[in-house]
């Protein structure tokens, strides 16, 4: 049976300070994320005007007449 020997201290704290720097990535990324949506809900939606340039045409002469 072999005898395993434990990590030096000092690798066990710069893996878990690379781990905790990799979480903190994720956690920035997500920040981001949802700064970008709130964004998006801030501004007002812009008015919509439809038409009925992409209506086949026997319905658009049905929302022409409807008109």
């Amino acid at each position: 049976m072999a005898i395993v020997e434990p990590e030096p201290a000092r690798d066990v704290i710069f893996t878990r300070l690379m781990e905790s720097i990799g979480q903190l990535h994720q956690d920035l990324d997500r920040v981001e994320l949802w700064l970008g949506a709130l964004d998006c809900f801030q501004t007002p939606v812009p008015d919509y005007q439809p038409s009925d340039r992409h209506l086949l045409p026997e319905r658009r002469e049905v929302a022409r007449r409807g008109s």
